[in-house]
């Protein structure tokens, strides 16, 4: 992964597995990113979702600082010193996902 823009790194390893929303996306618990609250996991399972962790990563470093969007609470490795596959946010609870329903809204916050 390129954009690693944000300076933690997290060993998959070291999260608590809680709950799986989707295969690739949980909410855990870590002490260090959240004091322990739970976080939103998203990784890589296939060497070819690497793509996409790159895209969201990128797209999270665009909007981070700007109160848009969840708070991006580092990246995710493989081992204690392994390959990036995936990053860390903040969970919200009591959202959903936006949808085609929400586009003038997303566009009306990102402008």
């Amino acid at each position: 992964m390129d954009s690693l823009w944000h300076p933690v790194k997290l060993n998959e390893l070291d999260f608590a597995q809680e709950l799986y929303l989707r295969q690739r996306v949980r909410i855990s618990t870590h002490l260090e990113p959240n004091d322990g609250k739970p976080v939103l996991i998203k990784i890589a399972v296939w060497p070819w979702e690497i793509a996409f962790m790159e895209a969201e990563t990128t797209a999270y470093g665009s909007i981070c600082g700007r109160g848009i969007g969840p708070k991006f609470l580092g990246h995710v490795t493989e081992g204690k010193d392994g390959r990036v596959v995936g990053f860390v946010a903040e969970w919200v609870q009591d959202t959903r996902a936006a949808g085609p329903g929400d586009f003038d809204g997303c566009r009306k916050a990102l402008g």
